[in-house]
C-alpha cells in the first residue's frame, strides 16, 4: 500500500487544487477586480491565502491547504520509499529519507506569513535528497528518468530565477504551472519505477 501513496497523493492533491480554483472568488497580480481564478496571472499560493486579491474571503483556501498536505505527503513518502528501491549507500539512503521528509515538511507552511523564509529552507534541504536521487538513478541505468529530472532541476532553477531576481516576473504565474506539472510528472514516473524492480531487502 506505501508505494502507491505517491500516486494517490499526487491525485488527491490535484483534485483539491482545481477545487480551490472553482472557489477562489478572484482578483490577481494583473487585475484586483478579475473574477474567479486567473490560470495565467494568479499563483498557487494566492489559492491558499485567507482572502483573495479582491479583499473577499476565500473560500478555496481549505481544499488548497489540504491539497498541500497531500502533496507534500506524497513527495516526502516517495523520498522515503525511493533508497527501498534504488541501490544505494546507506548515507544516501538517510540523506534521501530524512532530508526530503524535513524539507517537505517545512515547504507545507508557506502559505504563512513567512512564505519566503520556508521556501528557502525548502528549496535548501530539498538538494542533498534530490542529489541522491540523481545519484541512485545514474546508478542504476535508469537514463530517461535521470535526463528528466534534470529538465525539472533546470526549471524549477528558472522558476528561482525569475521570483528572487524579478526578471520576467509577469510570466511567472504560468511558468510556475508549467514546472508543477512536468516535476509532477517526473515524480509518479519514478513511483512507477518502483513496481517494475523487487524491493531491496
Amino acid at each position: 500500500m506505501l508505494i502507491r501513496l505517491p500516486l494517490l497523493a499526487v491525485f488527491c492533491f490535484l483534485g483539491c487544487y482545481f477545487t480551490s480554483v472553482l472557489l477562489y472568488p478572484g482578483g490577481s497580480q494583473v487585475s484586483l477586480t478579475s473574477i474567479g481564478f486567473d490560470w495565467v496571472n494568479n499563483y498557487w499560493c494566492d489559492l491558499m491565502s485567507e482572502y483573495a486579491y479582491n479583499d473577499m474571503p476565500n473560500p478555496g483556501r481549505l481544499p488548497a491547504l489540504l491539497g498541500m498536505l497531500f502533496l507534500c505527503v506524497g513527495v516526502g513518502a516517495l523520498f522515503y520509499l525511493f533508497p527501498n528501491y534504488y541501490q544505494l549507500s546507506k548515507t544516501w539512503s538517510t540523506i534521501i529519507r530524512y532530508m526530503g521528509i524535513v524539507a517537505m515538511g517545512l515547504a507545507f507552511f508557506i502559505f504563512t506569513p513567512i512564505h519566503d523564509p520556508m521556501l528557502i529552507a525548502s528549496c535548501l534541504l530539498s538538494i542533498p535528497p534530490l542529489i541522491g536521487i540523481f545519484v541512485g538513478l545514474k546508478k542504476n541505468k535508469k537514463t530517461i528518468l535521470f535526463y528528466f529530472g534534470l529538465f525539472c532541476i533546470a526549471l524549477m532553477g528558472l522558476n528561482n530565477v525569475m521570483y528572487y531576481a524579478k526578471i520576467g516576473i509577469e510570466g511567472l504565474p504560468w511558468v510556475q504551472k508549467i514546472t508543477f506539472a512536468i516535476v509532477l510528472c517526473w515524480f509518479i514516473s519514478i513511483n512507477f519505477s518502483f513496481f517494475k524492480v523487487k524491493p531491496i531487502e
